[in-house]
């Protein structure tokens, strides 16, 4: 089923994050991420390759970005030593790697927005459009969004009926008071209206 991009972005966001995870992990995580997504693209799958993508900046810019590891060095040395390497790599990507995503990711809205938009659009023609009366000098009188009013021909309606059951003479109907004679039928029918589609 063909998506918009915010709906894309939704799913993209909808994903557990813990900020207790030590960033070293969540690093890993946007490598894997960014594996999916580049897979995903090479393979044409280009909404799947976009939840990837922006769950990676997510994840990076807004997740990460508040993660303890980059606001405070632990005071043994080795997990300072440690938490620096992990820093340094986190502000590598956003550096490097983060700009040529956001590139990917603003390309992949625009084609997929105007691909939804394309199916939206032949969707809406699939409906019934209304019809518009027209006067004598083709100005436009009314929107009707149900029927069309014509002059009601009873004698082709008669004909209709007549046919439909059968008989010949819609005129004429059998007595109540004599089954064997036939008499007239002098009821009046209702107009109907005929049905644009």
């Amino acid at each position: 089923m063909m998506k918009s991009s915010k709906q894309l972005q939704s799913e993209a966001k909808d994903y557990v994050y813990n900020p207790n995870t030590s960033l070293k992990i969540y690093l890993k995580v946007c490598v894997s991420i960014l594996d999916k997504a580049q897979n995903c693209f090479q393979s044409n799958d280009l909404q799947t390759a976009y939840i990837y993508y922006y769950r990676y900046l997510d994840l990076l810019t807004n997740k990460l970005s508040n993660h303890s590891q980059l606001k405070c060095d632990s005071s043994s040395t080795g997990e300072k030593y440690t938490s620096n390497i992990e820093r340094q790599e986190y502000f590598q990507l956003i550096k490097l790697e983060v700009p040529a995503v956001l590139k990917i990711v603003e390309d992949l809205t625009k084609k997929i927005d105007l691909d939804y938009n394309k199916l939206q659009l032949s969707l809406a023609k699939n409906i019934a459009t209304p019809a518009v009366t027209l006067n004598s000098v083709g100005n436009t009188l009314s929107n009707h969004s149900t029927y069309i009013s014509e002059e009601f021909d009873e004698k082709k309606f008669n004909e209709n009926i007549s046919h439909f059951n059968g008989t010949y003479n819609i005129n004429m109907i059998q007595s109540t008071e004599s089954p064997n004679q036939l008499v007239t039928d002098d009821r009046n029918y209702p107009e109907l209206p005929t049905l644009s589609f």
